[in-house]
């Protein structure tokens, strides 16, 4: 019959098999990914591994949006369950506290920071290595965690003797985060 193949019977072609099934998370995004945020889709541009001492570990995906926006994503897990935050760079200009003084001294101790008359409090400070792609030894930091009202958080990040990075934002759910797709690297993400 000539046209059993529109019938149902289907001819095997060898080597033409289903793409493999799978679920596209959060946590395994890689490079290139595009995921949709807030009403505007991201790209990942870089994926990084923090390596805390004590076996502690945290995963942070860097995200661009077409408007040339910088969010880090990073992703926690305690007793199985998946903590994530969504920061941005700040500058230190918006800390009423001289953070970096306080920090530098070997008399004081940075227990809160004030940020337009919000309190963030210390929560926790960790060190270790931090690995792009979670590859090679890494770049040695300590952090220096802090919680705000309403969920908010800041995160001071010491690369160096003199080496600050202030980040600050949000913990954002999951189901926040949809449309998770596979892609190339763009130009403006290379």
């Amino acid at each position: 019959m000539p046209f059993g193949w529109l019938f149902g019977r289907k001819k095997k072609r060898k080597g033409m098999g289903q793409p493999p099934n799978r679920e596209y998370t959060l946590q395994t995004m890689a490079v290139g990914y595009l995921v949709d945020y807030d009403m505007e889709t991201w790209q990942v541009v870089e994926y990084s591994v923090y390596d805390y001492e004590g076996g502690y570990r945290t995963e942070e995906w860097v995200l661009r949006s077409s408007s040339d926006a910088i969010r880090f994503l990073e992703r926690s897990v305690e007793y199985t369950k998946n903590y994530w935050t969504l920061t941005e760079t700040l500058s230190f200009d918006i800390i009423e506290e001289d953070a970096i003084a306080i920090l530098l001294s070997d008399d004081q101790e940075l227990n809160e920071l004030t940020v337009d008359g919000a309190r963030f409090v210390f929560t926790e400070s960790g060190n270790g290595r931090a690995r792009v792609n979670g590859e090679g030894t890494g770049r040695h930091f300590v952090a220096h965690n802090f919680e705000g009202p309403e969920g908010t958080v800041l995160f001071i990040m010491q690369w160096g003797d003199r080496d600050f990075d202030l980040v600050g934002g949000e913990y954002v759910e999951e189901y926040q985060f949809t449309n998770i797709l596979p892609g190339r690297l763009t130009e403006n993400g290379s």
